[in-house]
């Protein structure tokens, strides 16, 4: 069987492995918390966005590879410093 301190430990995320309760987290933790959260959505949008930015680009690459250029030369040939 499992004592009360036990159960209390398992449950309350804010039990000291003493088996003692410990106090909430404190307003810095809180602030601390709330900025990392903010930080993780801000990072998250960023590679949200740049996914998109690359599955556009292979998308443009795949439509690149479909089509065909033609190449037309002068009877000279690349004018100068063009190769």
């Amino acid at each position: 069987m499992s004592n009360g301190a036990n159960h209390n430990q398992s449950t309350n995320p804010f039990a000291a492995s003493t088996g003692k309760q410990a106090s909430p987290p404190s307003v810095e933790v809180k602030r601390f918390a709330a900025r990392r959260r903010k930080e993780d959505r801000i990072a998250e949008e960023r590679f949200e966005r740049l996914n998109g930015q690359l599955m556009d680009m292979i998308e443009m690459g795949k439509q690149a590879l479909g089509s065909t250029v033609e190449i037309v030369e002068d009877e000279d040939g690349p004018g100068p410093g063009m190769w």
